[in-house]
């Protein structure tokens, strides 16, 4: 759940984050939810009008996905997943004095492997690959 869903879920958080908030601000706000709310409204309006036609017609989701007119939610467009990243090269590459070799990107915390190095005076040029 996102951080602005738990805040709006619970009405003591909501209530310490509209501190910050103007009057106008809070109108604002309120209208634009108020517009989301409308949307909605007639987007499950505008979903159940389909399924009472497809009732009325004697057609499922399936015979859909069946004809090719709607893609199952297995297989494609429907179906979200996330990319995964290829790992980042190292930069840095150190040998500690248990014969251990360790490698940095160069990204997020320094290791405390080389954090040890370089609180020794050394730099990080000197362990550059």
């Amino acid at each position: 759940m996102s951080d602005l869903s738990m805040v709006l879920k619970n009405r003591n958080r909501l209530k310490a984050a509209a501190k910050a908030l103007t009057y106008d601000e809070l109108q604002k706000l309120k209208s634009d939810v108020e517009a989301l709310i409308e949307e909605r409204q007639e987007k499950q309006n505008k979903i159940e009008a389909l399924k009472a036609m497809m009732k009325e017609q004697g057609l499922s989701a399936n015979d859909l996905v069946e004809a090719g007119i709607v893609a199952s939610s297995e297989g494609s467009e429907l179906q979200t997943t996330m990319k995964t990243r290829k790992p980042v090269e190292p930069k840095y590459k150190i040998t500690d004095a248990n014969g251990e070799t360790h490698f940095w990107s160069g990204r997020g915390r320094t290791p405390k492997a080389f954090q040890e190095y370089f609180d020794l005076g050394h730099s990080k040029d000197s362990c550059a690959i």
